[in-house]
């Protein structure tokens, strides 16, 4: 009986440390990639930035899956530089720093798109 409840102290305490560590997906709703209605024309520029309060020794990591991003670091701003081509780029930021072993992790789809499908 005894290692029975030795076994079930063990397990419960191990379980509740795994979800203490790992990645946060953005857990707080105040924080948004802007703009919300992500849009640009390909190969131009578009300003990004995140909405909300983000802790002072947060540090802030912009990327993107297609075309580039440039940003200062811990910068809570970026400035993505579309493609060439009309696609979908999905922007990733991520934000470490905020706890000791916790990140918040966020996506938003922008929309690239040619002159000629918004002058026609």
């Amino acid at each position: 009986m005894f290692r029975n409840f030795t076994l079930i102290t063990i397990l419960v305490l191990a379980l509740s440390i795994v979800p203490a560590s790992g990645a946060l997906t953005n857990q707080n709703s105040t924080l948004t990639i802007e703009p919300e209605d992500c849009r640009v024309l390909a190969g131009q520029e578009l300003s990004l930035e995140l909405g909300g309060s983000v802790p002072s020794n947060a540090v802030v990591t912009w990327n993107v899956d297609y075309g580039t991003v440039a940003s200062v670091l811990p910068g809570t701003s970026a400035v993505l530089v579309a493609p060439a081509t009309p696609s979908v780029v999905t922007v990733y930021v991520t934000i470490t720093g905020t706890k000791p072993g916790r990140w918040i992790y966020m996506t938003k789809q922008c929309i690239v798109s040619s002159a000629d499908s918004i002058s026609g």
